[in-house]
């Protein structure tokens, strides 16, 4: 049977409840404006109580504190799981992204460019040079090419893509740069460098 104060489950052979410490025995003026089951508001019937906790979370750990449902060690911790839930989702996400930007990182200090040279078509930068892959595994990958002059004002830039590259192996990679200065000045002294944007895999 249910304790007329608390709601809590209690042996019929008890008179005292062991939550609450209310003893069914004593006189009926002591008990008093004591709600019954029987008058108890939807809103602390254990059905109810439970509902809320699954479906608003907030309103229903409000109810369970409000009209001492069960006992105060599973109070405590139905309060406290939320929170821990809402840590541990992050702790994975943020390890989740450690650990891919580690990878990342480890792919990129592999992932070697060399002998860089563009040249003018009509205006479009061509950029055109070699990619070492010094990894075990194939790897694609976004690039972007910097172009400098002397003060290291960025002049234009060029980006590619390479697919595939097959491990501990070279290939050739090329990017187009839509804005490649075409004045004498710039063409003089450029100086450029190539770095990974993105892994696709």
């Amino acid at each position: 049977m249910e304790c007329p104060r608390c709601g809590v489950y209690v042996v019929a052979a008890n008179p005292k409840c062991w939550n609450c410490g209310f003893d069914r025995d004593q006189d009926d003026v002591k008990t008093k404006g004591e709600k019954r089951p029987g008058t108890q508001p939807v809103g602390g019937t254990n059905w109810f109580v439970w509902l809320m906790l699954l479906t608003v979370c907030p309103v229903g750990l409000w109810l369970l504190w409000k009209y001492k449902k069960h006992s105060l060690l599973l109070r405590v911790v139905l309060t406290s799981l939320p929170f821990f839930l809402l840590v541990s989702c992050f702790g994975v996400s943020h390890y989740s992204s450690y650990i891919q930007k580690k990878a990342e990182a480890n792919i990129r200090r592999r992932i070697e460019f060399r002998d860089v040279s563009v040249r003018n078509d009509a205006g479009l930068g061509m950029v055109q040079g070699k990619v070492f892959n010094h990894d075990d595994k194939a790897h694609s990958f976004e690039f972007r090419v910097s172009f400098y002059n002397r003060k290291r004002h960025l002049l234009c830039t060029a980006c590619g893509i390479v697919m595939g590259l097959p491990p501990n192996s070279a290939g050739i990679f090329e990017a187009v740069s839509r804005k490649w200065p075409q004045a004498a000045a710039y063409s003089a002294a450029v100086y450029p460098e190539v770095r990974i944007d993105s892994v696709i895999n």
